[in-house]
């Protein structure tokens, strides 16, 4: 028996300091996300969204964005020579007050405060998922399909009575994840899986989700990716 215990006690011992270096890890990489300087910073866009996204596919900041359910559309203007990711989002969110952001699995993520928050978007992101993988090159809108047709998220869209409507990405090119980029992942929140693939891709830096201001019983979900180059 005391040998027995004496086994859990060096083996806790040893998993103490991997779980202290796996916190300072992730601590590290969201502190540097933070501290990016960025160069030639020159952002004029009708909205929240329109400017994210730019910052996210033109410097390959990784960004998630959860719509306030109050959203007004606040221009968005930044011109810098030089800033650091920490200062720009902070200039950004001076003029949407009704927004904040923090770094979580090394992705910026964005979303509302107090009551301008969407509970049940909310509680969408926290939905776990049992099992979800995307094969190389697959199109960002067929990633979205893939999530709501899970068993999951068929059951919180059942229960909500939510109906999901493909985001509207017209463009001269298909948006995807990138052909090297491949994700099998069990076990994973919604939004932990979103914050993977913007991170990890080479292409699909940018992921948002929102209800219908006009019709609350739709939502959309999708994410954005610049064109993969062909080396």
């Amino acid at each position: 028996m005391f040998k027995t215990i004496w086994m859990v006690i060096i083996c806790g011992a040893a998993i103490v300091p991997l779980l202290n270096t796996a916190v300072a890890q992730e601590s590290e990489m969201n502190r540097d996300l933070s501290a990016v300087k960025l160069e030639n910073v020159h952002l004029k866009s009708g909205t929240l969204s329109q400017a994210l996204s730019r910052l996210s596919v033109s410097y390959d900041i990784p960004i998630g964005l959860e719509v306030s359910l109050n959203d007004e559309d606040v221009p968005v203007i930044a011109d810098f020579d030089k800033v650091s990711v920490k200062d720009l989002l902070n200039h950004i969110f001076d003029k949407n007050r009704n927004y904040t952001w923090k770094v979580n699995d090394g992705v910026i993520n964005v979303f509302p405060v107090g009551n301008d928050r969407d509970r049940v978007i909310d509680k969408l992101l926290e939905t776990e998922i049992g099992h979800f993988s995307v094969e190389p090159g697959s199109a960002c809108s067929e990633v979205a399909a893939s999530l709501v047709n899970t068993p999951e998220l068929k059951n919180f869209l059942a229960t909500y009575k939510l109906s999901y409507r493909q985001a509207d990405l017209s463009g001269f090119y298909i948006r995807s994840v990138g052909r090297k980029f491949r994700m099998d992942v069990s076990n994973m929140k919604l939004g932990s899986i979103m914050n993977k693939i913007v991170s990890e891709s080479s292409t699909a830096k940018y992921w948002f989700i929102s209800r219908n201001g006009i019709d609350p019983q739709t939502f959309t979900i999708g994410c954005g990716a610049k064109p993969e180059s062909s080396n």
